[in-house]
Formats: structure tokens, sequence, C-alpha cells
């Protein structure tokens, strides 16, 4: 169940995954501190997670991943602030939806 999503380089698998389970997080990264670099990954990243969702039948995918960012930006030390990566994805989520998702 959900192999692409699970094969997402920024999704975190719980310790004892098995194919029945959601990942423990749909938004584990570790960003570089440099910002071009990290808001390409960001892009690399939701085209990836497009492609994931496409792969799976899964609609909610993108949902799933942006709750996390939100999650992930709540806790961090500067609280509420998205990171270049985040802003990276949710910019090339944003063009993709502009562009119509089929």
């Amino acid at each position: 169940m959900l192999p692409a999503t699970k094969a997402l380089p920024f999704v975190k698998l719980r310790a004892d995954d098995q194919p029945g389970w959601h990942p423990e997080s749909y938004w584990s990264v570790r960003p570089t501190g440099k910002r071009g670099t990290d808001i390409e990954f960001g892009r690399a990243y939701a085209r990836k997670a497009i492609a994931a969702m496409k792969a799976d039948h899964n609609r909610g995918l993108i949902a799933l991943i942006i709750r996390d960012i939100i999650h992930d930006a709540a806790n961090r030390s500067i609280r509420g602030r998205l990171n270049h990566l985040a802003l990276g994805f949710l910019n090339e989520i944003s063009h993709h939806l502009a562009a119509g998702i089929e």
C-alpha cells in the first residue's frame, strides 16, 4: 500500500513499517541552509509528490504533506516560519494547481 509515497525522500517511515501502515511523517526534511538549493529541493519534492500521488491513486497525499509542513513550522525554533524547502514545495504545488493537475 502506497509504495510510491513511502519511497519519497522526505517521508519518514515508522521504525517497524508494515505495508498497510501510514508513514510517521509526510514531511521530514533537513534544510541545507542555502536558500536557492533548498527552494529547488522543495520544488523537486513537489514534483515527486505529484508523481507519487498519481502512482498510488492517493488524492489526499498533498494535504497530508501540507499538514506536516505546518506541524514542522509550528514546532521549530522560529515558530510559524516556513523553511525554504517548504516554500519551494508550496510554490511548485501552486504552479501545478494553477496549470491544472490531471
